[in-house]
């Protein structure tokens, strides 16, 4: 059968991309439709990571993390297994995603790492090296208002509630009046 080659990227896409919101996306930036992608970004305001059933088990779901970034390379930090996991660009635009699936009751923390490129994994180890440097340019989800510790916080639908960390305007606020490691105490 001879098919097009707008016909074949499509084919293409739907075998590589598991979001059906990714895949309306990737439409607009295939046909150049910068203000019907401008439109789909200003969508997701509060609304990341795009969270979808995932097909034929109910116990998970697909997690979509979606980010806007002239780097030539952008990564999520954290999530669920906490490893450095680098985004698909989307066609020559400055949108990234990555969908994963994961257990539909999950909480975590993440965020995104625009960078020049991905970590050096052939680095030995020294005593003497920090962190890597890298770690500084991460960003929170711009999309996401649940922050924690700096970081973005992902609460899938079947997360159980905690009502012991909500703040309660009944209750009188604590106030810290210093830290002391565990080395200061002994």
């Amino acid at each position: 059968e001879v098919m097009t080659s707008d016909a074949y990227a499509e084919l293409q896409a739907k075998e590589r991309i598991d979001s059906p919101r990714i895949l309306e996306v990737w439409r607009a930036v295939r046909a150049h439709k910068q203000a019907d992608i401008d439109r789909w970004w200003s969508e997701l305001r509060d609304k990341t990571p795009l969270v979808e059933p995932y097909p034929g088990d109910p116990k998970d779901a697909l997690a979509t993390f979606v980010f806007r970034s002239k780097a030539p390379y952008v990564a999520l930090l954290g999530g669920p297994d906490f490893r450095e996991k680098p985004l698909v660009r989307i066609g020559d635009s400055d949108l990234w995603y990555l969908t994963a699936r994961m257990p539909a009751d999950a909480r975590f923390d993440y965020s995104f790492l625009p960078a020049d490129g991905p970590p050096d994994y052939h680095v030995p180890y020294r005593k003497d090296r920090g962190p890597d440097a890298r770690f500084a340019k991460r960003q929170p989800d711009p999309n996401n208002p649940r922050v924690h510790n700096g970081q973005s916080r992902a609460e899938l639908p079947g997360a159980a509630p905690q009502p012991w960390i909500t703040a309660k305007p009944e209750v009188a606020r604590g106030k810290e009046i210093g830290r002391a490691s565990c080395r200061e105490r002994v």
